[in-house]
């Protein structure tokens, strides 16, 4: 799978954020991610678990704490690391 840089990958997470602390992202902001929510926020922490993906977490954590959080799905970048 191909990354999603037109609002659907990480890149565009960290754009997000970068608005929403009023910041000028240089990509297009996350579209599975609501900007008036996020800029309502008092904190904003971040937390990556590279490597976790979508399958792993639908065959190993169903039911579980990240699996009820869980928004949307979103790309990583291509090469991975």
């Amino acid at each position: 799978m191909l990354p999603d840089y037109a609002g659907g990958s990480l890149v565009n997470l960290v754009a997000s954020v970068v608005a929403a602390c009023g910041g000028k992202p240089r990509h297009p902001v996350l579209a599975a991610l609501c900007a008036a929510e996020l800029s309502e926020a008092q904190n904003i922490v971040l937390v990556i678990i590279d490597g976790l993906g979508e399958n792993y977490l639908a065959r190993r954590g169903a039911g579980g704490e990240l699996a009820r959080r869980k928004r949307a799905s979103i790309t990583s970048v291509f090469p991975s690391t």
